[in-house]
């Protein structure tokens, strides 16, 4: 029986997915990338993929729209949205005093950006049918948690299955 979980992280940033290779590289997965949605629906399709960390912001299709599709074709697969939308931009560290987003934002601001994030993480449960809702910056310790979480439970449904 096959035991080695396979994730899939799907992100236009070339970095972030440039980051979680190299944070996942050590743990017990058989990793892939896709840098849209519509390549990660295809890795899905073609690798048997167990869990997606998906981004929400993407050109071509969002996160949630992703989602969709994948619940609609593959539910069986755990997914996960990491996302940033909502999040404010951390100031450069060699960005000096009085620079940028390092000033503090006003309460209307930060009311707004509460409110964004609330209704996406809304959506992302709602539409995209996901399992976890996760913002970037993300905590490696937490990611990899979750994803840990997760694989059990994919290991757990394997050995229920009958063999054919």
């Amino acid at each position: 029986m096959e035991d080695r979980v396979r994730l899939l992280f799907v992100d236009d940033d070339e970095l972030v997915l440039g980051a979680l290779k190299r944070s996942f590289s050590k743990e017990p997965y058989e990793l892939h990338v896709a840098n849209s949605g519509r390549l990660g629906l295809q890795i899905v399709a073609q690798k048997n993929i167990d869990i997606v960390v998906c981004d929400q912001l993407m050109p071509g299709m969002t996160g949630i729209e992703f989602f969709e599709i994948l619940f609609e074709k593959h539910r069986n697969v755990m997914r996960v949205m990491l996302s940033g939308v909502g999040a404010l931009p951390q100031p450069a560290p060699e960005a000096g005093p009085n620079t940028g987003p390092s000033l503090p934002i006003d309460l209307a601001t930060k009311s707004k950006l509460n409110a964004a994030k609330a209704s996406l993480k809304t959506h992302a449960y709602n539409e995209g049918q996901v399992h976890r809702y996760i913002e970037k910056p993300w905590k490696d310790l937490e990611l990899k948690t979750v994803i840990a979480d997760m694989a059990a439970i994919v290991r757990s449904t394997r050995r229920k299955r009958p063999s054919v």
